[in-house]
């Protein structure tokens, strides 16, 4: 599942956090963070514009929460969450 987040400011502008990290939690599981310049799960696609592809583990339903937390020259947090139909005679 691909993760998307865009960083702007008021008008409009991109433009990137100091500090950049990403929490996911499956329904059923523990909450994992990634920080953004420590390994390779959350990529800059270019000013404000980052994604991480996150693979929902093996038996896993319900739901998956994550969220964004931005700080530094840009402050925010964006969250959301999806579905997962573990269901192997679909």
């Amino acid at each position: 599942m691909r993760l998307t987040l865009v960083c702007a400011d008021s008008a409009g502008t991109a433009i990137d956090p100091t500090t950049l990290t990403l929490t996911v939690k499956p329904g059923d599981g523990t909450a994992t963070t990634y920080t953004y310049g420590v390994g390779s799960t959350i990529v800059k696609d270019s000013t404000g514009n980052y994604h991480a592809d996150y693979t929902v583990p093996t038996g896993t339903g319900g739901t998956v929460y994550y969220k964004f937390v931005a700080t530094g020259s840009y402050v925010g947090m964006a969250q959301s969450a999806f579905g997962v139909r573990n269901d192997e005679t679909a």
